[in-house]
């Protein structure tokens, strides 16, 4: 929102990734209305629940962004929404938060609900080289500016996981490797 509604509404066209907020209702903007979640499923089967939630500031309801930028949106508490897609974690394999609700927040988000298996949070520019468990969800930021990419892995048997950790790559450590990646 901070470069304002038409550059957000020329990215989400160009985007090839579905674009995702639940606490953001288009009352009379000019983005098209994102979806609160997606459900994506690997190759072997496995479904991935993915929620969408942004930071709002108390004392005006809106994202720290200038109130031109959000003109004719109109933004919910991001926990508070959170709390109605709860069913996703029936209908997956795996449940994550997508948030940009700051280090403070993702942490009442996984207390209050424990159905998510993975916060990946972003707005508090947060670097959390080890990810870190509360209530049996799983919190990772990585911080800010590209320095770190976060990468997570989790291990499902059964439809169940048995395992997950976390870990950032400094990017300033890249020589051109590719890594070898498996889809199991």
């Amino acid at each position: 929102f901070d470069y304002g509604q038409q550059i957000l509404k020329s990215a989400i066209k160009n985007a090839k990734y579905p674009v995702l907020c639940a606490n953001v209702m288009v009352k009379g903007g000019i983005i098209p209305q994102p979806k609160p979640y997606t459900l994506l499923e690997t190759k072997n089967g496995i479904k991935i629940a993915v929620l969408g939630l942004i930071q709002i500031q108390e004392e005006n309801k809106i994202p720290s962004a200038h109130p031109d930028k959000v003109k004719g949106l109109v933004f919910s508490e991001g926990i508070e929404t959170a709390k109605k897609f709860k069913h996703l974690k029936n209908e997956s394999n795996v449940f994550i938060a997508l948030t940009h609700l700051g280090y403070d927040q993702d942490e009442l988000l996984a207390k209050e609900m424990g159905e998510l298996d993975i916060i990946i949070g972003g707005h508090s520019h947060t670097t959390i080289m080890e990810p870190m468990e509360i209530n049996g969800v799983l919190i990772t930021q990585a911080g800010g500016y590209a320095n770190y990419l976060g990468r997570i892995e989790i291990t499902v048997k059964k439809g169940k996981i048995i395992r997950k950790k976390g870990e950032l790559i400094d990017l300033k450590s890249i020589n051109n490797e590719i890594a070898e990646i498996k889809d199991a």
